[in-house]
């Protein structure tokens, strides 16, 4: 990991001499033929990064590095292997012009995710990623995939969400707990039933068995919430364990399950079927081409004789069908975030990679 580092930071440094040379010349920096994808991420993106982190570091103010992060992508087509890597930046005007050599033309699957960097600091929990960066905290804030024809130098521009905000939250998480638990009993506000376009907590107890899913206790695995479509239909697939970025698309053939034990069950057998944190599924919804990847960034035990547990997700929302993670905006957060246009509802024909 270390080596693939320190690669970065060199990939970097010339990718972002090439975007200055580009600038300066009027072409680019790289072979005239070759397939390149000049990525592009959106100004709103930009001027949201880390716009709450302080201007000054100190021993006792470990937070969030302003203006230095990291943006990891993941593009795959068919007929190659995946092209991933890791860019590190010290500035947000660095990851507006970002080229990227490819092997080969064609429609290409392109998954980004961007993290804001921290120095580690005792007492306060952030959401950890699988990314690693030796002696820094990297924290998921961004994330998006869509598909690209890149014929040459293609320039496009990828539309990213907010999943997470350490200050300010966003439309794109949540909190849910099992109505066995005590958290449950203690904060009204940490409910069992979710719904993904809506945004709204409730709780099954009351209101029965409504939202897309459904926070329940597995005896078998232990201090578990797994969850449920419960009476909606909501059906799951277990995609793996990691940064979203890494699971962007749906494999051809994957089977969906009517719960996250089932799901993950069938992949890595019944003994390992409980939810942890970093996991990713993708979850079928109730509502007409609705597709949710979903993965909780903590899953701990919190109160009560045993324990309980309490689980916090981050989500990105598609209502086309589609099976890659394309960011649509939800109903929710087109009137409390605004971070994209009004919700689509066409399909958009595309191939699986």
């Amino acid at each position: 990991m270390v080596k693939k580092l320190v690669q970065s930071i060199a990939v970097t440094a010339l990718v972002l001499a090439g975007a200055t040379a580009c600038n300066q010349a009027g072409s680019p920096v790289v072979p005239a033929k070759a397939a390149v994808l000049h990525l592009t991420v959106p100004s709103r993106v930009q001027s949201l990064l880390f716009k709450n982190a302080p201007a000054t570091i100190t021993a006792q103010n470990a937070v969030p590095m302003s203006g230095q992060g990291a943006l990891e992508y993941y593009l795959v087509t068919d007929g190659a292997a995946p092209v991933t890597g890791v860019l590190l930046f010290s500035d947000v005007s660095q990851i507006g012009s970002i080229y990227i050599n490819l092997p080969k033309a064609g429609t290409w699957l392109v998954a980004a995710e961007l993290f804001s960097v921290s120095v580690p600091s005792v007492g306060i929990r952030r959401p950890s990623a699988q990314l690693v960066l030796p002696g820094l905290n990297s924290t998921p804030e961004f994330v998006g995939a869509d598909k690209v024809d890149i014929q040459g130098t293609t320039n496009f521009t990828l539309n990213m969400e907010q999943i997470y905000n350490q200050t300010e939250g966003t439309c794109y998480n949540g909190t849910l707990t099992d109505p066995t638990d005590c958290d449950y009993l203690l904060n009204s506000t940490w409910l069992d039933l979710y719904s993904f376009n809506t945004g709204t907590l409730s709780a099954s107890v009351t209101l029965g068995t409504t939202g897309d899913i459904q926070a329940l206790y597995d005896p078998v695995t232990t201090l578990s919430t797994y969850l449920s479509g419960s009476t909606t239909g909501a059906t799951y697939a277990y995609l793996g364990n990691g940064d979203l970025v890494n699971y962007a698309f749906v494999p051809s053939g994957t089977a969906f399950y009517p719960d996250t034990l089932q799901a993950k069950g069938a992949v890595l057998g019944a003994a390992s079927a409980g939810i942890t944190v970093n996991d990713v599924f993708v979850i079928k919804g109730p509502e007409s081409n609705q597709m949710v990847w979903f993965q909780p960034w903590i899953n701990n035990n919190v109160c009560g004789v045993g324990g309980s547990t309490l689980m916090q997700f981050w989500f990105v929302y598609n209502n086309e069908g589609l099976d890659y993670m394309k960011f649509d905006e939800t109903t929710n957060g087109h009137i409390n975030c605004n971070q994209n246009t009004v919700p689509t509802s066409t399909p958009t024909p595309t191939a699986t990679p």
